[in-house]
């Protein structure tokens, strides 16, 4: 059980299960926190390209960014194009007719990039997509499809010490193009 103040929380309606609502409310944390981490990204006008764009995560992050006022690009398959677009996307790409990087490579450069794709070959694809100090904002991290397997001691290893090197290099190496930021990491504490 828990408390909560009564203007922060609404009923579940009868056709949704615990577990459903539950999945919501984690989507739009993880969402949420992208956008705060993502400091690269104006508050009007700014461009925003996402990765993984018709996924639970997605569409959540789609709806938040629309109420920014922003122009958002979305990757997705064709099939999920009208959903995006609904969502709020300004754009459609879709992946499975060509890579996304190939389909932007003449477009204005993104001051932000949210992946919830996931992979080096994703990230790499994505950077040069980017306007210089722009961010990279990744809720899966540099492995795809990370979570659909145990990892062994030194799989796991190598993530953890990998994920910590790009971390690392976006707050200490001064000539890096771009800043990369994971979802989730802790933030740093406020001076308030």
């Amino acid at each position: 059980q828990t408390v909560a103040p009564e203007d922060s929380i609404c009923p579940i309606p009868d056709d949704v299960s615990f577990v459903a609502a539950a999945a919501v409310g984690m989507a739009a944390h993880v969402a949420f926190d992208m956008i705060k981490r993502a400091t690269a990204l104006p508050a009007k006008g700014g461009r925003c390209l996402v990765l993984g764009a018709s996924g639970g995560l997605g569409t959540v992050l789609l709806q938040l960014l629309r109420r920014r006022d922003v122009y958002t690009a979305a990757v997705c398959s064709g099939a999920n194009a009208e959903t995006v677009q609904r969502l709020g996307a300004g754009e459609v790409v879709d992946y499975t007719s060509a890579p996304f990087a190939e389909q932007l490579a003449g477009a204005e450069k993104f001051d932000v990039v949210f992946d919830f794709v996931g992979g080096s070959d994703t990230q790499r694809s994505a950077v040069p997509l980017l306007r210089k100090g722009g961010q990279f904002v990744t809720a899966v991290g540099p492995w795809q499809n990370l979570g659909d397997r145990q990892l062994t001691c030194c799989e796991w290893t190598g993530w953890a010490c990998g994920l910590t090197g790009k971390l690392l290099g976006s707050c200490c190496l001064p000539c890096r193009p771009y800043k990369y930021k994971m979802s989730m990491e802790p933030l740093p504490l406020s001076e308030e």
